[in-house]
């Protein structure tokens, strides 16, 4: 949550938060002329067009929402291979393997390493320390 003063600053325009536009109904009729209009109005800001009825654009809207709040998905796997079951964690960006694990378990105390599939790895599987940062889509193996 932002302070009063955040978001003061905000209206102000004195300071810039993360902000999406999100312009609902975009199946609606005339909402493609109403979304160009929008456009051009020149914000700056994100616009995403959504429509309840089309599962597709929450999935765009996700997407610009984990974007807009720095956040990024990584994936902790239940056993150290790559192609294990995984379950998805949302984190800021530039989380390291203890602020993730913190994050997922609540506890990093008996956690020594992680293994990790992804880009922020050298290699597929590397085995990194607990100061590693991880980059979004990343696959991890908690290893205590």
């Amino acid at each position: 949550a932002y302070s009063e003063g955040e978001l003061r600053a905000q209206v102000e325009r004195r300071k810039v938060l993360p902000t999406v536009v999100v312009a609902g109904k975009s199946d609606a009729e005339g909402a493609a002329r109403r979304l160009d209009s929008l456009r051009a109005t020149g914000t700056g800001f994100t616009i995403v067009a959504a429509s309840f009825f089309d599962e597709a654009s929450w999935g765009v809207l996700t997407e610009v929402l984990v974007e807009a709040l720095g956040l990024v998905r990584v994936w902790l796997l239940e056993r150290g291979e790559a192609d294990a079951d995984a379950e998805p964690h949302l984190v800021p960006s530039a989380a390291s393997v203890e602020q993730v694990a913190a994050a997922a378990r609540g506890s990093t105390e008996s956690l020594r390493r992680a293994r990790v599939w992804g880009t922020s790895a050298p290699q597929p599987g590397q085995a990194v320390g607990l100061h590693h940062l991880v980059e979004a889509g990343d696959r991890l193996y908690l290893e205590t």
